[in-house]
């Protein structure tokens, strides 16, 4: 299932390694089903430049399964990974990593502190939120797969009411194109 999506997104699947977490391995995300880190280019930025290496500079990507996800029926496993591989199209552990080494450097502030901010953790909503809004409005399987997720899997402190309803609209956007389209269809056969 995994391997497929990544496919159908446009990701190499020997970029990301999949690591499945025993029981026994739980610590601070008991709470979570899944989650996904970008495959990276190693760098370090100064206040002067940012500098890659010539060598050894990739780090591969990777999704984390963990043991609660099991418990969930094939579509909501579908809908969660379909989420998480959204996170690495949309790359956004690249993102976080190069917004927040730039703002602790220019700012001297440590790292851990920006991403306690409450800025910080508004940007992580929007982003919880981008990799649903994404993938619906490109597929309307997408649209229905995140429909039926986000009706049965509530995502405490980051995605609401609201986001269900845009997702929603969404997947009825595109049963309205296959209206038209079959109508389309009926009115050249005439």
């Amino acid at each position: 299932m995994i391997r497929n999506l990544l496919v159908d997104n446009g990701i190499n699947p020997n970029t990301i390694n999949l690591n499945y977490v025993q029981n026994s391995k739980i610590d601070q995300h008991s709470e979570c089903l899944a989650e996904a880190k970008s495959p990276r280019i190693l760098f370090t930025i100064t206040k002067e430049n940012i500098h890659i290496p010539k060598k050894n500079n990739f780090m591969n990507g990777s999704i984390t399964i963990y043991p609660s996800f099991s418990g969930y029926e094939k579509t909501i496993r579908q809908a969660m990974c379909l989420h998480e591989i959204s996170h690495i199209v949309l790359q956004h552990t690249n993102d976080n990593d190069i917004l927040s080494t730039i703002i602790s450097e220019q700012k001297n502030i440590p790292t851990s502190d920006i991403k306690k901010s409450k800025e910080w953790k508004q940007l992580i909503r929007i982003e919880e939120a981008e990799a649903e809004i994404v993938p619906a409005t490109q597929c309307h399987i997408y649209a229905d797969l995140l429909v039926t997720l986000r009706k049965n899997q509530f995502y405490p402190q980051c995605l609401f009411v609201n986001h269900y309803k845009k997702l929603k609209t969404i997947s009825l956007y595109w049963n309205l194109i296959a209206l038209l389209e079959k109508k389309q269809k009926i009115n050249c056969e005439k």
